[in-house]
């Protein structure tokens, strides 16, 4: 029972950032509608003196529908990690 309690925690922490699934996501995924709290996406508004191009892979990277959802393949193509590859290089005198 203990178990089942910390991950519907975890599950209010992830929909509190990432917002609620929608009704077509439960549908999708055919569970149950869940009788979660409705919460709004707020990663914008959570990571706002973040660079834009970081902001942008981080709503692809956490979107709660997997269909969505960025890859791992996607986040190093992505602006941000070009970027840190950039200056690794430049620091390291590569």
């Amino acid at each position: 029972m203990k178990l089942l309690v910390i991950q519907v925690e975890q599950l209010h922490k992830i929909f509190k950032l990432c917002g609620s699934p929608s009704d077509d996501y439960w549908e999708k995924m055919k569970f149950p509608h869940a009788s979660f709290r409705t919460y709004e996406r707020c990663i914008a508004e959570k990571f706002k003196d973040v660079a834009p191009s970081a902001l942008s892979l981080l709503e692809t990277l956490l979107s709660i529908d997997p269909d969505m959802r960025g890859t791992a393949t996607d986040a190093l193509n992505s602006e941000v990690n070009t970027a840190l590859h950039i200056l690794g290089n430049t620091l390291t005198g590569n």
